[in-house]
């Protein structure tokens, strides 16, 4: 995602990697500048990275996963799961919020 231009599969994938983040971190409790103190980053990183609003470094997402006591393959993997939920879904008339809903469900079952 080195260009500026988007797609709206690199906007999914980043919702969902920052999905994964923030599911992690609400799991363990954690506020987002609990996270950010212990990655040793700012908390408006990590939660405009939550938020899908920034790319992730591959460093900071490695500090990241420390600070949430689990790996990059991790996120990544939960991230994936919910982009592939997420992009076989109709777009049409569908809010990203109600996308996450879905996945979520599908995460549970």
């Amino acid at each position: 995602m080195a260009s500026s231009k988007r797609t709206e599969n690199d906007k999914l994938l980043l919702k969902c990697l920052g999905k994964a983040l923030r599911e992690r971190r609400e799991d363990l409790g954690m506020t987002a500048m609990g996270v950010a103190k212990r990655a040793e980053t700012t908390d408006t990183a990590i939660m405009e990275a939550e938020r899908g609003q920034r790319d992730i470094r591959v460093s900071t997402l490695a500090k990241a996963a420390k600070a949430l006591n689990c790996t990059q393959a991790d996120l990544l993997r939960t991230a994936e799961f919910l982009f592939r939920v997420m992009s076989t879904q109709p777009m049409v008339g569908v809010s990203p919020g109600s996308f996450l809903e879905r996945a979520e469900k599908e995460l549970v079952k």
